[in-house]
């Protein structure tokens, strides 16, 4: 009886040290950087529709699932900016027909993504600003392993924009 406890308290010991060391997120912080000639007074900003993990290896991708802080304006200037929700940065794009975007505003997101970078690997910021006519608007994006920080600039970006880990 003692010798199964042990055991079963061994593997359980076993299983989370697993789980710690092969499981983890990326956290990835948007900076809104547009020069302040925006373009629209309702979607100021970089418009950003999906911030996405492209597995090298696995050959699939991991969406953003949780806002983890955000200080996208509701209102710049007296004008209301009809694309605040962060929660819309929450979805794969391809998938859902009814996705929308969040407008930055000249403000920023941190974003966590349930998967760990590797040599290879891209993350992938849609940004569509260009994609209604207007103008691709820029952001510069950062990486860390804690919603805190340390953070990595990765690079700064415009319009749909692409980053292979080294």
């Amino acid at each position: 009886m003692i010798l199964n406890s042990l055991i079963v308290f061994f593997l359980l010991g076993l299983i989370v040290i697993l789980y710690a060391t092969f499981s983890g997120s990326t956290y990835i912080r948007l900076v809104d950087t547009a020069d302040g000639a925006v373009s629209s007074a309702s979607a100021p900003g970089a418009d950003i529709n999906a911030i996405e993990i492209h597995k090298l290896k696995k050959g699939n991708s991991i969406f953003a699932s949780e806002v983890i802080q955000s200080t996208v304006p509701q209102e710049i200037d007296g004008v209301t900016n009809n694309y605040a929700d962060t929660a819309s940065l929450l979805s794969n794009p391809d998938l859902d027909a009814t996705a929308t975007y969040t407008s930055l505003g000249g403000g920023e997101v941190i974003v966590r993504l349930e998967a760990r970078l590797s040599s290879g690997d891209r993350v992938l910021v849609h940004e569509i600003g260009a994609t209604d006519g207007l103008k691709a608007e820029h952001f510069d994006v950062y990486i860390g392993t804690s919603k805190d920080g340390p953070w990595e600039l990765l690079g700064t970006g415009a319009g749909p924009t692409s980053f292979t880990i080294e």
